[in-house]
């Protein structure tokens, strides 16, 4: 491109003569593929051209783009650039309303438009004229003329300017309303040229566009630059995964604009393959990527490329550049693709300056920065703080004419000839640059504490499950009124926990949230949640809609629920109605609450997996259901009241059962039902003198490296009755807690104590054979609750005692958790005496957030044995008995810990 020319379409028309026999545009479908070279879509511009000047398209006229990524948007957008007019593309997504505000608040001229759109607006769109461009009918009627090459002389005759105004961005604003940004020719060009002298595209070059056009960072970086380059430029089919892969491969792409949630999600896709990887090969891949990368660096050459060949493969094995705008990359995200054997660029820049502003060198890549400042771009940061973080004010001859129409908004961010970005960000000593956020986004505490929402939001988004996090300050659930917390709206992958077998998902999101909280200062840690079932709002190139998320996320913390339409309650099969709707009615009677077929059982309804098995219990004793084991499951993780409804259908034989009134879960009788015969198995009720040896002697041992590395002492021992059956109660903060109660126990009672936990730890390769020896009840107690309470129930029918850790998972940060109904059950049910126990020190000894244990001192506090009447209390007619009982034991192991804090 000359660095003499003040039109795009003479930059245009020049690259098409240099490049004319190769391709320009490819549009990858799967019933063909389609391309056209410069020399073509030269004369189809300049015939466009020509049919919008004889449309009264005059210079300066407005002309609004409503098109898809497609050859007929590069082929419009330089047909009204050789018309002299100006471009207005704008959003495919718009409504009707939008569309027709934008046409009078730019005083349009024309609207061009797909095929597609026009079947949508062409009778609702009045009062303008409308041009579907890619109609085979009128490129057919376009074609029909001579040679275009003769009318360039009539074009360039006229009188032609720089800052002409070229193009008009309506920027899709995440805290405010649009705005329309004017954009000259020279602005773009100036941009252009800049953004070449960094080398990252070559004519050569075959790129992917799928970003949306109407966004000054797609349209700049995947149409502008690369056809005035004379690169290839490929649309494809669709923007999912598999299509954007399909085209790579068959198009074999050498650069990938995208942005950063792009990159997210095929890092996450990426890594979830490699983790499924067998054992050796990734233990492999993680020694060697390193050493690769290391000597990279020494060599100039990409050795991780070829060590990670089939990742390259997936992109097409031709990559040389993935480019990340439009938002800040998070700096993990990039060092996995550069492991990976990625060359990972990243840019900064807004609408207001054409857009880029600063770009990463390719040879000096520095992760975390957005890279230096583009030639002829100024950048200063304004009033920094101590860490030399300020606003970012830009100078340039990319910087925007000005807001359309809005000359208070533009004397705004203009102020002695710098153009304030609002962005917040700094310079280091080599000049790269680093931003933190927006300034209206930063969230300012009353603390006086400064907060980045995207830093945050970078922290817990590794958390596996977690499609996507925003966070956000509310009042709601504050400690003082008036003031504020840090709070986040969660989307969720519902596919991983149905994968996994999970069921309590606020608990499991509640657990991950505060294992990633405990690495943050106490500021920046999210104190509250709620779960949204359809994505965060966001605009077309993935930043979040800020200004929507707080009613977003009171409207979710209010009702649980989404605002869908109750959808069809019948049921599907006409015999199977009568049935449905009966069982929908008694779900409502059960939960004693509207029920919609939509709703979620947990996330809507509240249920977790006690909630859950009692409800389908219920609904499998009403309906006389004898279900095995698959089956039963299969209902467990049944996620809606319509799955369940569906699933229902699959075991009832002929639909017509009815449901009965009585709608109360015998727990008492459960409880006596024994446990499925590989449980029992599993359990040793008597051991031989050789067993007993040693039980003894590993407890001792137990005992003796306790109370050398954890100083362990135990209080109220005399409080043991020597015989069961009865349980032992203890908070839990510690993977050590079930042996810190052991070592506490006196020899005759140890060895009578069954300890319940979790499959997941007890059934793992070096654990498995001690687990009969151990009086491990090795289950698992969410799906499976029922058969951790029988075993529970037949050992205690044995007269043993069991250890029972009522919280069900080890606390956070040492408080107790709320103790769940499930002991509940077993103590009324049973009607056993509970022995209460308070741990001290455990959670400084190995809390979960650690992989090793460390040496603290420990106490065992063992309390007065409790009957259930002892324990009851009053929850002022919430939730049932059950959970009076453990609500009552929660404060009776309370109390042991105030006694112990005042000693």
């Amino acid at each position: 491109m000359s660095t003499v020319e003040q039109q795009i379409f003479k930059a245009f028309r020049h690259s098409a003569q240099i490049h004319s026999d190769k391709t320009a545009l490819v549009s990858y479908r799967k019933e063909s593929v389609s391309s056209i070279p410069y020399r073509d879509l030269l004369d189809d511009v300049v015939r466009l051209g020509e049919h919008l000047k004889a449309k009264n398209v005059s210079p300066g006229d407005r002309v609004i783009l409503l098109l898809d990524n497609q050859t007929g948007f590069s082929l419009s957008f330089f047909a009204v650039m050789y018309a002299r007019a100006v471009a207005v593309p704008l959003d495919i997504q718009y409504s009707r309303e939008q569309i027709e505000n934008v046409i009078r608040h730019s005083q349009a001229k024309m609207v061009i438009l797909s095929q597609k759109m026009f079947q949508k607006w062409g009778e609702q769109i009045t009062g303008i004229p409308l041009l579907a461009v890619d109609s085979k009918s009128f490129l057919d009627h376009l074609r029909q003329g001579g040679g275009a090459c003769d009318r360039f002389s009539e074009n360039e005759a006229r009188g032609e300017d720089g800052e002409d105004l070229a193009v008009l961005f309506y920027t899709s604003g995440t805290t405010d309303l649009p705005k329309a940004v004017m954009l000259t020719h020279h602005n773009l060009l100036s941009n252009c040229q800049a953004i070449e002298s960094y080398h990252i595209i070559q004519s050569q070059d075959i790129l992917l566009s799928f970003l949306p056009l109407h966004h000054a960072y797609a349209f700049t970086t995947t149409l502008l630059i690369p056809l005035l380059k004379g690169a290839q430029v490929v649309y494809p089919e669709g923007i999912g995964s598999l299509e954007l892969a399909k085209a790579m491969q068959a198009t074999r792409t050498t650069l990938l604009v995208g942005v950063p949630q792009v990159f997210f999600l095929l890092e996450r896709s990426i890594k979830q393959r490699i983790a499924s990887l067998p054992f050796f090969t990734r233990f492999i891949l993680s020694f060697l990527a390193p050493v690769f990368q290391a000597m990279g660096c020494v060599s100039g050459r990409n050795f991780n490329k070829y060590l990670f060949g089939r990742v390259h493969q997936a992109f097409g094995g031709q990559v040389r550049h993935l480019v990340s705008g439009g938002a800040k990359l998070d700096p993990q995200v990039a060092r996995s693709f550069l492991s990976w054997g990625f060359s990972i660029l990243e840019g900064y820049g807004l609408t207001e300056t054409s857009p880029v502003v600063s770009f990463t060198p390719v040879e000096g890549i520095k992760v975390g920065s957005v890279g230096k400042p583009l030639p002829g771009c100024d950048v200063r940061i304004l009033d920094p703080d101590e860490a030399g973080v300020g606003e970012i004010l830009i100078q340039g001859p990319n910087v925007m004419k000005g807001y359309y129409q809005a000359e208070e908004q533009t004397k705004e961010v203009f102020k002695d000839g710098w153009f304030f970005s609002g962005d917040l960000g700094c310079l280091d000593e080599e000049g790269y640059l680093f931003i933190a956020g927006r300034k209206k986004e930063l969230i300012v505490l009353g603390s006086g504490k400064n907060i980045y929402p995207e830093e945050v939001e970078r922290e817990y988004q590794q958390i596996p499950f977690i499609k996507e996090l925003a966070v956000l300050v509310s009042k709601e659930g504050a400690f003082f009124p008036g003031s504020e917390r840090l709070v986040a709206v969660i989307v969720i992958d519902e596919e991983y926990f149905r994968l996994q077998q999970v069921s309590n998902i606020r608990e499991k999101i509640k657990w991950e949230i505060d294992n990633v909280s405990v690495r943050l200062p106490t500021y920046k840690r999210i104190q509250g949640f709620s779960i949204s079932q359809t994505p965060l709002p966001r605009t077309r190139l993935g930043k979040i809609k800020r200004y929507e998320l707080e009613p977003l996320y009171s409207r979710q913390k209010t009702s649980g629920r989404q605002d869908n339409p109750p959808g069809d309650r019948g049921g599907g099969d006409a015999p199977f109605q009568s049935m449905t709707q009966s069982a929908l009615l008694f779900v409502r009677e059960t939960l004693q609450r509207d029920v919609r077929e939509e709703d979620h059982l947990e996330l809507d309804l509240g249920l977790d997996s006690l909630g859950r098995i009692e409800l389908l219990l219920n609904i499998q004793e009403q309906l006389n259901l004898e279900l095995d084991d698959e089956q039963s499951m299969k209902f467990f993780m049944c996620n809606t009241i319509r799955e369940l409804m569906n699933h229902l259908k699959t075991v009832v034989p002929d639909g017509e059962q009815s449901f009965k009134e009585d709608k109360s879960v015998r727990w008492e009788e459960i409880l006596l039902e024994s446990p499925q015969e590989n449980t029992i198995n599993r359990i040793k009720l008597f051991f031989g003198p050789l067993a007993l040896i040693f039980n003894i002697i590993v407890i001792s041992l137990c005992k003796l490296v306790f109370k050398i590395f954890f100083f362990l002492k135990t209080e109220g021992g005399h409080n043991l009755p020597e015989k069961g059956p009865y349980l032992i109660c203890p908070n839990h903060a510690s993977y050590l807690d079930g042996l810190f109660v052991v070592c506490s126990l006196p020899y005759k009672i140890a060895l009578q104590t069954y300890f319940v936990g979790y499959s997941k730890f007890f059934e793992r390769f070096y654990f498995r054979p001690f687990i009969k020896i151990a009086r491990l009840i090795p289950l698992e107690i969410s799906h499976n609750l029922i058969e951790a309470l029988r075993a529970c129930s037949f050992v205690l029918r044995q007269g043993k005692i069991v250890c029972y850790f009522p919280e069900g998972q080890r606390s956070i940060d040492g408080e107790m958790n709320q103790f769940k109904r499930g002991v509940g059950i077993l103590l009324k049910e049973l009607a056993v005496p509970v022995v209460p126990v308070f741990i001290e020190g455990s959670h400084k000894a190995w809390p979960r957030t650690r992989r090793f244990p460390r040496p603290a001192p420990v106490k065992v506090f063992i309390g007065a044995p409790k009957t259930v009447d002892a324990l009851i209390s009053d929850i002022s007619g919430e939730g049932n008995e059950y959970d009076g009982v453990a609500a009552g034991l929660r404060d009776v192991v309370g109390a042991i810990k105030q006694q112990c804090i005042k000693k």
